[in-house]
């Protein structure tokens, strides 16, 4: 399963998607600022994917964005923002600053599934060559 950093100041959705993913086999790193979760970086975790809101008090998840995308460490991590902003040249903006996609609040468990899900293909593609579709001969 996946290694997750979910960033979000709302303590209360934050720990109930926490507890929701973990539940389903991954292993979660919740931090409750842009701020925090530098430092959670800075101690050697290592994300496959960072779920991002985008409007955080202090840093904002634009700020931490910039700030990952920059350092070239994580350049490699997904990263999805997630907020109740979705005008599409906002969307653009993040996308440009190196999100990997977006998905507007309120979300559901699924639709986080189904990114972790996609995620999880592009860092390991499955095999081709093997199972269904294969000419025997």
């Amino acid at each position: 399963m996946s290694r997750i950093l979910l960033v979000d100041d709302n303590e209360e959705i934050a720990y109930l998607v926490k507890r929701l993913l973990e539940r389903r086999g991954h292993e979660v790193y919740l931090a409750l600022s842009g701020r925090e979760a530098l430092r959670q970086l800075n101690t050697g975790i290592r994300p496959d994917i960072i779920f991002l809101d985008i409007i955080m008090p202090g840093m904002s998840g634009e700020e931490f964005l910039s700030r990952i995308r920059s350092s070239g460490k994580l350049k490699d991590t997904s990263v999805y923002i997630f907020s109740v902003v979705s005008e599409r040249e906002r969307v653009e903006r993040w996308l440009a600053m190196g999100a990997s996609g977006f998905i507007p609040k309120p979300y559901d468990i699924k639709q986080l599934e189904q990114t972790i899900e996609h995620s999880q293909d592009r860092i390991h593609p499955p095999l081709s060559g093997h199972g269904k579709g294969e000419a025997e001969g």
